[in-house]
């Protein structure tokens, strides 16, 4: 099974290539969907799509180019809207993730669908379709509104045009990874963090170093940027073992530690990260580290 950042990448990859090359069709399956938006979507159109993936096609990533990609008949609209690009679309991954809202789409052939809203030089609209034979919400378009412009529900999925733009591919993995609004507490953070059974805070017992061997202990749990962290360490706490020398070695944690459960990192154990302050803050330093990651480039801890 591919590791999250893996399949983000993955993602955009295909986006990439499906506008470019007209010739290609299939699909990618992105992120299962979240606990998170599983009960708004169940509020909002009344189906439970507990264990559905989102998932894109070729055909309807150009489409959505071609229905919303022109910037003369874009601004004709009512309201007026912005044209697409093709660096929009390949924002589908991250919008997916980090939604700043979730919208009732309109229902198009007996099938019900959703809209996901996120705030990029605008607002980003991207509507999905619930497939409930293969589990799946398929996406279908994107349309772009300047900010302070009506409400999602007036456009429907779907929209049609005769012509589009060929904007350049050149949106990088990492702008699309930037950190976003902060949605969680660090309190909340912090709280959850010190449920688990290493932390100084509570009356578990310390784990045995075979419970650490095995990771069968209790540990802290917190979704960040819809990623399912467990902490193992938190802020505070001690974090020790035997080294390749038979040594005792003991490290105090100053910012909680885990891993990023469904992923895999170099060395083949889960993605670790630490958490700073403030995992959700917007800004160029994010105060989440990833060791051991898929991307190549160096962490520096300085910035964290």
């Amino acid at each position: 099974m591919l590791g999250l950042f893996q399949k983000f990448r993955n993602g955009i990859r295909f986006i990439d290539s499906s506008i470019s090359d007209k010739s290609k069709t299939g699909f990618y399956a992105l992120n299962k969907v979240t606990p998170d938006e599983v009960a708004r979507i169940k509020r909002l159109i009344g189906i439970d799509v507990s264990g559905y993936h989102h998932e894109i096609n070729s055909n309807d990533l150009r489409h959505s180019l071609k229905a919303h990609g022109n910037k003369e008949r874009e601004e004709k609209r009512n309201p007026p809207q912005i044209a697409i690009t093709a660096n929009d679309l390949k924002m589908i991954p991250k919008i997916i993730q980090d939604y700043d809202d979730i919208e009732k789409g309109s229902v198009q052939d007996g099938r019900k669908s959703i809209i996901y809203k996120k705030r990029v030089n605008g607002f980003i609209y991207y509507a999905e379709v619930v497939l409930k034979d293969k589990k799946v919400l398929s996406g279908k378009t994107m349309w772009k509104r300047p900010s302070g412009s009506a409400d999602a529900s007036s456009l429907t999925p779907g929209n049609t045009s005769k012509t589009a733009t060929s904007p350049s591919l050149n949106v990088s993995i990492n702008e699309i990874m930037k950190p976003v609004k902060p949605v969680l507490e660090s309190a909340t953070i912090d709280r959850e963090a010190h449920k688990a059974a290493s932390s100084p805070k509570n009356s578990l017992p310390e784990p045995t170093e075979k419970q650490k061997e095995s990771g069968n202990y209790k540990k802290g749990h917190v979704t960040i940027r819809g990623l399912d962290i467990a902490i193992e360490n938190p802020a505070g706490s001690e974090r020790s073992g035997i080294g390749a020398d038979g040594e005792k070695w003991v490290t105090k944690m100053h910012h909680h530690y885990g891993y990023i459960k469904g992923t895999k990192g170099r060395d083949k154990d889960h993605l670790d990260v630490f958490l700073g302050p403030d995992p959700e803050r917007e800004g160029h330093n994010s105060s989440i580290i990833f060791f051991f990651a898929l991307l190549p480039q160096h962490i520096d801890m300085n910035s964290f």
